[in-house]
């Protein structure tokens, strides 16, 4: 019950809540004790509440910076910035596409050492190179 209250004055505070540790929370909420805050951000429901929130606000204001950009314009801390957002958009949960490679200092079995696709490479590739 007292989670479910927490809860709904959490959601109701906006969108300056979901940076605010159990420090400010408790400033701003005094009811709860600093505890009562850290064990309610710790819950799996609150992370994912935060985690989906964030999610939804980054996209937004992804469009915006995408769309606030012109053909015209050529500024580099922009390209820079909308790289630097698509990368963490990817670390959050994008879909990544394309091939998997996977290195394995297993010997692969002779069908799969037939295959056309199979490169047996017989040196450590991760130790550089003299």
């Amino acid at each position: 019950m007292q989670n479910e209250e927490m809860f709904k004055l959490f959601r109701e505070a906006g969108k300056t809540v979901l940076i605010m540790n159990h420090y400010e929370l408790e400033e701003m909420f005094p009811k709860y004790t600093l505890d009562q805050w850290r064990e309610f951000l710790q819950t799996p429901k609150v992370q994912e509440y935060i985690r989906a929130e964030f999610a939804i606000i980054q996209e937004s204001e992804m469009r915006k910076v995408i769309s606030s950009a012109s053909e015209n314009d050529t500024s580099v801390g922009k390209a820079q910035l909308i790289n630097a957002m698509l990368n963490a958009t990817d670390k959050i949960g994008g879909k990544r596409e394309g091939n998997i490679i996977v290195y394995s200092y297993v010997l692969p079995n002779e069908e799969q050492a037939k295959a056309p696709n199979t490169e047996v490479i017989k040196r450590d590739p991760f130790k550089e190179s003299k």
